[in-house]
């Protein structure tokens, strides 16, 4: 404690080159002029090891990934599909990597936030949501499956009508218009085809977009997608539970955590020392 101190997390940067024995062994090239008057092969050595300690620090997921020989850059983060805690098989070989580079790490703790978005989560939890209501959610996981009957779209579109106002309901057939329900008659069975598909997406997009879903329904999937990890780095990876935390999820994310065009969310990940 005192003036000169450095002011960088020594803890952490020694949990991170502490193997499970307790020893440090790294390299540390200096460079100097011993003709220099000012030279002191002290302060080359502390300035060595500072730059050590702040490059690893720094990017402390990818000091952990050269221990076991991984050169990923996304060491850090977990990505998810949308409305989806299920994990890829290859963010499981990133976990299992992870796991086994925290085995050899064991004064690091790895602190897992769940996060969920309704950029990304929206519109598939409002299909789901609907799929489970129409008694139709152990057959599709979404109201576009090519595998949906005629009679399942039906379903649907019925469904689609109860939601829609009063005023805005489709009109009775009336004089007025039966020159258009003439038209309808007379297309061939293509045409009629192609307009019932056209209706039911129709239907659907109008269903998705009305359909509400509760900051509850947010935060159970983002509690899910934390669960999953903690659940595969212990139990899979076999890292002691005492070295991962859960902390608090949040249905809210930045921007730089989702993957719009893709429907991706990205769940970022952190190490702390104790």
């Amino acid at each position: 404690d005192s003036n000169d101190a450095t002011s960088l997390p020594v803890k952490f940067a020694l949990s991170l080159l502490k193997d499970a024995n307790g020893v440090i062994d790294f390299n540390l090239p200096i460079r100097g002029d011993i003709d220099q008057p000012d030279f002191h092969y002290g302060s080359l050595v502390w300035g060595a090891l500072g730059n050590l300690v702040t490059g690893i620090i720094s990017s402390p997921f990818r000091a952990l990934a050269s221990l076991v020989g991984s050169d990923d850059d996304n060491f850090d983060q977990i990505i998810f599909s949308a409305n989806s805690s299920e994990l890829t098989s290859t963010e499981k070989i990133k976990l299992g990597s992870l796991a086994n580079a925290l085995k050899q790490r064991p004064s690091l703790y790895l602190e897992i936030r769940g996060l969920s978005s309704n950029l990304i989560d929206h519109d598939k939890m409002a299909e789901a949501k609907v799929l489970k209501e129409l008694a139709l959610s152990d057959k599709y996981n979404s109201l576009s499956s090519d595998e949906l009957t005629v009679v399942e779209k039906e379903k649907v579109l019925a469904y689609h009508q109860k939601l829609i106002p009063l005023n805005q309901k489709t009109v009775e057939v009336t004089p007025s218009n039966t020159e258009i329900i003439k038209n309808v008659v007379e297309l061939s069975a293509e045409e009629k085809a192609l307009l019932f598909e056209t209706k039911y997406k129709n239907a659907v997009n109008f269903i998705v977009r009305e359909t509400k879903i509760s900051p509850a329904e947010y935060l159970s999937l983002a509690k899910q997608r934390a669960q999953t990890i903690q659940q595969y780095i212990i139990e899979v990876g076999l890292v002691p539970s005492a070295n991962v935390y859960l902390l608090g999820s949040s249905q809210e994310v930045e921007n730089q955590f989702v993957d719009v065009e893709n429907g991706l969310l990205i769940l970022p990940l952190n190490l702390i020392a104790k």
